[in-house]
């Protein structure tokens, strides 16, 4: 008789021989919490079928769309459905999260990354998505809640000082600045963009 676990374990893709999950992990912003184990874990039962990295060598830098968001704004989500739809896709969350694995890019200036894009197709997108910085900052909260208490009165509490701590900080502005462009000051409703 197959057990629940054996018969999970059936349905997982085997892990490439050269599998690295520090660089799967660091390649892949959203699972920077991850140990050895569920890194493995994760590409095994879904990592390969979104066609993750987790080796430099399959960069090939010429994306034709740049998620590029503040965190808890739903990019890992835009992110995985351009990649879905077939986009050669890159997910930041500013510059500064760009230089920190741009040992694994093979290329330290996101600008320079844009710009050959932008010589190499038709058509770039840069997309940037918004969502209230107290929904960001109880998202991240949650996310990153590893305390045991599980007290509504305590958690409150905890919320109460983190939300104190809001940013002032939008990714998109670097992008905007770099290329010169003018920062919005209002957004158009009709269109649903700017």
């Amino acid at each position: 008789m197959i057990n629940q676990e054996q018969s999970q374990e059936n349905s997982t893709q085997q892990l490439p021989e050269d599998f690295d999950y520090k660089m799967y992990i660091n390649l892949n912003h959203d699972l920077r919490y991850m140990s050895e184990i569920e890194a493995k874990k994760h590409y095994k039962t879904q990592g390969y079928l979104e066609e993750r990295k987790y080796k430099s060598s399959q960069f090939d830098l010429n994306y034709s769309v740049y998620i590029f968001c503040n965190g808890k704004s739903g990019s890992s989500t835009l992110y995985t459905t351009f990649k879905k739809c077939g986009y050669n896709t890159l997910h930041l969350h500013g510059i500064k999260n760009y230089e920190a694995h741009a040992e694994y890019y093979l290329n330290s200036n996101i600008f320079n990354v844009i710009e050959n894009s932008m010589k190499n197709n038709e058509n770039v997108y840069v997309i940037d998505s918004y969502r209230t910085p107290i929904e960001r900052k109880i998202s991240s909260f949650f996310q990153n809640y590893n305390n045991i208490n599980k007290d509504i009165d305590y958690i409150t509490q905890q919320i109460d000082k983190e939300i104190i701590k809001l940013e002032n900080y939008e990714a998109s502005d670097e992008i905007l600045y770099h290329f010169k462009l003018d920062h919005f000051t209002m957004f158009d409703f009709k269109k649903k963009y700017n």
